[in-house]
Formats: structure tokens, sequence, C-alpha cells
């Protein structure tokens, strides 16, 4: 982990980067949440980031671990972040949803309604397996159709259960039986 790199990421998110991307400032928001990317990048490239509605506040900011490895780096990221207010929280786990349902994920050009989603569950003595269906899944190449699963896993029962509590995660191109979609 690069210590100044995460100074200097949240003196940038304090001093204007989080005014600007909680206004939605017409020609400034795009190009900060470009630098958001990049900024946490610097801070290394095992994290990955997510702006949504908060559950306390108007907005939340989860920087979050692409993988188990980089668990402890984010939670080292998130004791370091400003306290939160009305406008901004920050967590370094995606949260479940309110209403998951409502969601809609874009991945590799497509939107993936989670609605659409159906899962097929195995237990196991001490979590589950699952596959997860969703039409437009085929639609993307091989090595990428996890990612709108994992996302949509976040969102339905938060990061963290996803990692406690489900092992193997499989997308599947075809509807399991019984189900009407």
């Amino acid at each position: 982990m690069d210590v100044d790199a995460v100074g200097e990421f949240w003196a940038w998110w304090e001093a204007d980067a989080a005014g600007r991307i909680a206004q939605g400032a017409e020609g400034y928001a795009e190009n900060y949440v470009k630098q958001l990317g990049q900024r946490i990048g610097r801070i290394d490239p095992g994290l990955a980031w997510e702006l949504g509605p908060g559950t306390t506040a108007e907005h939340e900011l989860v920087i979050f671990p692409e993988s188990p490895e980089h668990a402890a780096l984010a939670r080292r990221v998130l004791k370091a972040a400003p306290a939160p207010d009305r406008h901004w929280e920050y967590t370094d786990a995606r949260q479940a949803a309110a209403r998951f349902e409502d969601l809609t994920l874009g991945v590799g050009g497509e939107e993936f309604a989670g609605e659409d989603f159906r899962v097929g569950l195995m237990r196991n003595r001490y979590s589950a397996d699952i596959s997860v269906y969703h039409p437009k899944l085929g639609r993307l190449p091989e090595d990428k159709r996890l990612v709108p699963v994992a996302i949509m896993l976040d969102h339905a029962i938060g990061q963290q259960d996803v990692n406690a509590w489900i092992g193997i995660i499989e997308p599947v191109l075809q509807p399991h039986p019984g189900t009407s979609r």
C-alpha cells in the first residue's frame, strides 16, 4: 500500500471531489469519477470502487478489494477516510441493496436487470454453492460472465456475506429447471 497515495486521495476527495461528485456538477462529475478510479488505482491496483446511495448519508463511496488478499488494504484505506456526514458515508464492502430487484447493472455494454437473475443453490455443511442464470450472460465473453454475477450477489446479500457463506459461484447459460425465465 502506498501510504502517501492514501493521504493524497483523501485530501483530494475532501478538498473538491466529494462535493463535485455529490452535486453531479455538469461537466465536472464525469471527470472527477474518472480521476477517482485513477487515484484509487495509485493506492493499489487490487482495489475497486463504486458509488451509490448511502444508508444514512445521501451517497456512499465503497472502496473494496478485488480479491480476498486485498481485504486488509481496503480496511486500512477506509480507516483513513473522513468522518461520514449527511452527504457521504464510506465502506470497504458492497452492501446489500434495499430493493435489489430495482437495480440494473451495466457490464460489458449489456444491461443486467436485477429482477432477471435466477439462482440455483446447493447447500454444503458450512456454505452454499450456487449457479446463477441471467438471459444476457451468454452475450459476454466467458471470462467476463462472473462480473455481473458477483456484483449481483454483493448487492443481493452484501459482499461480506458472499465471502463468508458462498463457496463456488458458477454463471450458467441455461435457465434452471422449473423456473419461469
